[in-house]
């Protein structure tokens, strides 16, 4: 009768039924739970690595770079804050919103040292209504009794050299009606255009080497009538017509300009009303100011540079009358003028202020993370245990080199030893 092994007769699958099922199944979810525990762990660990990757303050080691998650999320926040500011920069890039830098006192700019034309200009009367006859037939337009006229004048080094006398230009006045579109209709005005062109310029004041200014002069015909072959009305006649009692006298000086530096349309407007005073000469003053416009783009290159004149004020002096002639506006130059730039979001600025906010934000955080990371490998501890050990062999020295100092008879025999090996060095060389 054979006998068998009793561990052979146990089939695989008696295992599951038998008693020790319960030991097995503990087994297994105890490798189970720790298999999630690793997995969950590997996850952590890959978050943490990926944060670590992101670190831009490391502290490098001669062979290494030690970076931390921590300052792997000050970075992070770091680009955050860079992003975050430079937001309404992108923005204002694309915008192109202008910015408007001026400059209310360049007098001493080279544009307005040099000379500018004043804008178009138109003379007229009051409207004729009342007292007003000077506006109204036969009166109005009529060479019997007066005429405008215009001259540029020069005026060289305040008439202190006499090579350089005063010199005058005749300009083209004409009758002419200019319309007023701001209202909207085909209303108009009659009067006088005084045909300044580009070349008709004004600059500079009495003390300046050049000096050049417009002069409109309402003259009376017994003035001129011999030159024009013209007959006129009775001189008592119109020197009631200018100074006379039951009468009243008054002129408009209009410029055509745009209603702002920006405007595009120009309109004529009137700058200067005045009413003559009863047998008084009157001069009025009026000024016009210099501007020049510059526009950039965002590349800062310069798309327009313009050039022109804008009335600013006038001032008016009287005399005793002048029989010869009643009324002149001089059309001078402001002494200060005004320069104005006007620039959208360059991209050079948003490189400056990129920069500018790498600088701040980098700068700040750079010193914590590194700061933070060099704690982290004990680099303090590791300064101070490197100089301890420089400390303790220089003192090793030191005292060594006082002990030689000490015994001499030491010293002698170092000496003597030293010589004879050197002795025998230079005989074994010579023996080679």
């Amino acid at each position: 009768m054979s006998t068998k092994n009793p561990t052979k007769s146990f089939k695989r699958g008696s295992l599951v039924a038998g008693p020790i099922n319960p030991v097995i199944k503990a087994i297994f979810e105890l490798k189970t739970s720790r298999s999630e525990e690793v997995k969950g762990a590997t996850h952590t660990k890959r978050f943490k690595n990926l944060i670590r990757s992101c670190d831009m303050f490391p502290y490098d080691k001669p062979v290494s770079s030690v970076k931390s998650f921590r300052s792997g999320v000050l970075s992070l926040l770091t680009i955050f804050a860079i992003v975050y500011a430079m937001v309404p920069e992108f923005i204002a890039l694309s915008e192109g919103a202008p910015k408007i830098n001026v400059d209310d006192d360049a007098s001493a700019k080279s544009f307005a040292a040099n000379p500018i034309a004043v804008p178009p200009l138109f003379l007229t009367t009051c409207s004729g209504n009342g007292p007003c006859a000077i506006g109204r037939r036969p009166y109005f337009q009529n060479l019997s009794f007066f005429r405008i006229e215009a001259n540029l004048k020069y005026i060289f080094e305040s008439d202190s050299n006499p090579s350089k006398p005063r010199r005058k230009t005749k300009m083209s006045v004409r009758e002419c009606a200019v319309g007023m579109k701001q209202f909207g209709s085909d209303s108009f005005k009659p009067g006088w255009c005084i045909d300044n062109t580009e070349k008709d310029t004004i600059v500079g004041k009495y003390s300046s080497p050049v000096y050049k200014y417009i002069e409109i002069n309402v003259v009376p015909c017994y003035v001129y009538n011999n030159s024009l072959g013209i007959r006129c009305a009775p001189k008592l006649e119109i020197l009631n017509l200018f100074h006379g009692k039951n009468f009243q006298t008054a002129f408009a000086l209009f410029s055509k300009q745009t209603e702002s530096l920006k405007g595009k349309e120009a309109i004529w407007e009137s700058r200067v009303y005045v009413s003559l005073p009863p047998e008084r000469w009157l001069g009025l003053e009026v000024y016009f100011k210099a501007y020049r416009l510059m526009t950039k783009d965002h590349w800062e290159a310069l798309t327009s540079d313009r050039k022109f004149t804008r009335f600013d004020h006038y001032e008016s002096r009287t005399d005793s009358m002048n029989m010869n002639m009643m009324l002149r506006f001089y059309i001078r130059m402001a002494a200060d003028s005004v320069a104005r730039t006007e620039e959208v979001y360059s991209v050079r600025l948003l490189v400056t202020r990129l920069g500018s906010f790498i600088v701040f934000f980098y700068g700040i955080a750079g010193v914590i993370g590194t700061n933070y990371n060099r704690s982290r490998v004990g680099l303090y501890e590791f300064f101070y245990k490197r100089n301890k050990k420089r400390t303790e062999a220089k003192t090793e020295q030191l005292r060594a080199e006082g002990m030689w100092a000490e015994n001499p008879i030491s010293k002698v025999n170092a000496d003597l030893v030293g010589s004879r090996l050197s002795a025998d060095l230079v005989g074994n060389n010579f023996r080679k």
